[in-house]
């Protein structure tokens, strides 16, 4: 119930049509309590030759009479009256409700994807988007079959359940009795079997999730599998994963089956003694033959729902781990959100202030230790440092992808935390080390930043970022589509492209995450000359392991264990023998051994 109230607010906007629908369930419940009677009339009062009783009779006599043939219609009327009060309840049903399950389905897939994309950089790094995907598709599916298959299936049949209840204690409260006695047997072997296969089901949707997982994680670093041969290795941990998937499956079928069998077997032993007990009070002249057959209706009818509650607790026991899982995930905090209070950013000139800031990803493991500096409108700051120095948790903290733990980030004077997170993200280009393309044409990627750019815009950011040569050589220019994650592209064209979709949101300020790393010589100088164009006029900050790419910056500042350990220009960091220094000789070092190495190996 807990986790049908939470599914209630995504049912709320289709009320009316539900409300149909559970109207249509009613009929369909009297449709199923009538459908005995007419035979009843024939049996007992045309056969048997027993007169109609008194209320039935006034209602029959002035439309029908009361002679055999005049029961006989009536009978007949009542089939068909009851026929298709049935076949339209169920049309009903059948067709709302499918209607209802998808749309459903369409909302809180919307509402969870929503949902995903704003939770902060620290869930994802800790999540396997496989299992993810697994909640977006999967489990929502799974919560669509309840509310298609199960939801008013629930509730006709406990109302029929009821209804047939009273109507048999009515007519004989010892038959009822008997036919009762069951039940207790039945809610004990439900209560047990329902229990076990929620949890088998559990067992089968995590494994869904690792199942998906690999096969993304795979699919998605196809060419270093390939590049490593470990094809054999990944096929291996693949058919792993998914024989455990498969044993998890057959247990949780393997205990429907058993249950479903069980409760066939106590319903049959119920329906024999039922039917000894009915038979004999008709020869002893205690119950009409019609009467017989209507109770017996009945019973049939009456164990069809437990039946069905049997059936339908596979859908209830998956679609309520679905649904635990979805609103586990919707229950999830953002870490970094809007504040109370939060405004829409102003154009910003561009000052940007660390005051005494300290972050951890985990209490017991800080990444920065109070970190202080200044970038003034227009400067550019270099930040190096060692591998694991925090120079990138430096750089995220800035649009907000993660929120200091101690301290305050400032631009132009006030707290980046009392602006909205788009206002202030939309101020702000990032071209980062792994660039990242999605599948599309060059143009939609170039304008991924800002949709509504024209495309004399697009051309002009391509020339500023040293783009348009290679589009133009693309066999379709600008409208080539570009394979995920930029495939069928070159390291130093995909940072092109990325240039020159930063270029095209005209940001006053400019992150920069290694974004020459991997690139060969004639690459990295096409890409510098388009980061030169980028961050004219602009703030920027970039964060390089080559030294080359921020010797020219206005200030650099050294990262090591998460401290500033040294800042100043070039010149005077070189000047002053310390860490920096050393960076740079290990580099130059670096750099005329290879140069030598390819010289030996050209000289014949």
């Amino acid at each position: 119930m807990r986790i049908l109230l939470k599914l209630a607010r995504f049912l709320k906007p289709y009320r009316f049509y539900l409300a149909a629908a559970l109207l249509a369930a009613f009929g369909e419940i009297v449709a199923d309590l009538l459908q005995p009677w007419p035979l009843k009339f024939v049996i007992d009062n045309i056969l048997r030759k027993q007169p109609l009783p008194h209320g039935v009779a006034r209602y029959v006599a002035p439309v029908f009479g009361t002679s055999d043939m005049g029961v006989l219609y009536f009978a007949l009327s009542s089939v068909l009256a009851i026929a298709c009060l049935g076949a339209v309840a169920s049309f009903v049903q059948d067709y709302l409700m499918p209607r209802i399950g998808h749309w459903v389905m369409h909302d809180v897939r919307r509402h969870l994807y929503w949902h995903i994309q704003g939770l902060s950089l620290s869930y994802h790094n800790e999540q396997r988007l496989g299992d993810l995907m697994s909640t977006l598709t999967g489990d929502i599916n799974v919560a669509r079959e309840l509310i298609e298959s199960a939801l008013l299936g629930l509730l006709v049949n406990s109302v029929a359940l009821s209804s047939m209840i009273l109507i048999i204690v009515a007519m004989d409260w010892r038959f009822a009795l008997i036919a009762l006695s069951v039940a207790p047997v039945l809610f004990v072997l439900v209560y047990r079997f329902t229990r076990r296969v929620k949890q088998a089901s559990r067992d089968v949707r995590r494994r869904e999730g690792k199942v998906a997982s690999i096969a993304q994680e795979v699919l998605s670093s196809i060419r270093v599998v390939q590049a490593f041969t470990r094809e054999d290795y990944e096929q291996a941990r693949f058919e792993r994963e998914n024989l455990g998937r498969i044993s998890a499956g057959i247990q949780a079928r393997t205990l429907q089956a058993k249950l479903k069998s069980l409760v066939e077997l106590v319903v049959a032993s119920a329906t024999a003694l039922v039917l000894w007990y009915g038979v004999r009070q008709v020869l002893l002249g205690h119950l009409m033959p019609g009467s017989l057959l209507v109770l017996l209706a009945y019973l049939s009818r009456l164990y069809r729902p437990m039946r069905d509650l049997s059936k339908q607790s596979d859908i209830l026991n998956r679609a309520q781990v679905g649904l635990e899982r979805i609103f586990g995930l919707l229950e999830t905090e953002r870490a970094v959100q809007d504040l109370p209070g939060a405004r829409v950013a102003p154009s910003f000139k561009g000052k940007i202030e660390f005051d005494h800031v300290a972050y951890a990803f985990r209490s017991d493991k800080p990444v920065l230790h109070d970190i202080c500096l200044r970038a003034e409108p227009g400067q550019v700051l270099g930040v190096v440092g060692s591998t694991g120095a925090g120079k990138t948790t430096l750089l995220s903290l800035i649009p907000r992808f993660h929120d200091p733990d101690r301290g305050s980030i400032r631009i132009d004077g006030r707290d980046i935390r009392s602006y909205t997170l788009p206002s202030l993200r939309g101020q702000m280009s990032l071209v980062l080390q792994e660039t990242v393309l999605f599948y599309g044409t060059a143009r939609d990627n170039i304008a991924y930043g800002r949709p509504e750019t024209t495309m004399d815009e697009i051309v002009a950011a391509a020339v500023a970022a040293n783009a348009q040569e290679f589009i133009e050589k693309l066999p379709e220019g600008y409208e080539t589509l570009i394979g995920e994650r930029g495939a069928t592209l070159s390291g130093g064209q995909r940072q092109r492209l990325a240039i020159a979709r930063a270029m095209i949101r005209n940001a006053p300020i400019i992150l920069l995450d290694e974004p020459t790393t991997g690139l060969d010589a004639t690459s990295e100088a096409s890409v510098m000359e388009g980061l030169a164009r980028l961050i004219a006029g602009r703030t920027a900050i970039i964060i390089a392991h080559r030294l080359s790419t921020v010797s020219r910056c206005d200030a650099i500042l050294v990262l090591e264990g998460g401290r500033i350990i040294e800042t100043g220009t070039h010149q005077q960091l070189l000047s002053s023998g310390g860490r920096y220094a050393e960076l740079y000789e290990v580099q130059f070092r670096g750099q005329t051994a290879a140069f030598r190495a390819d010289s030996q190996m050209r000289t014949p």
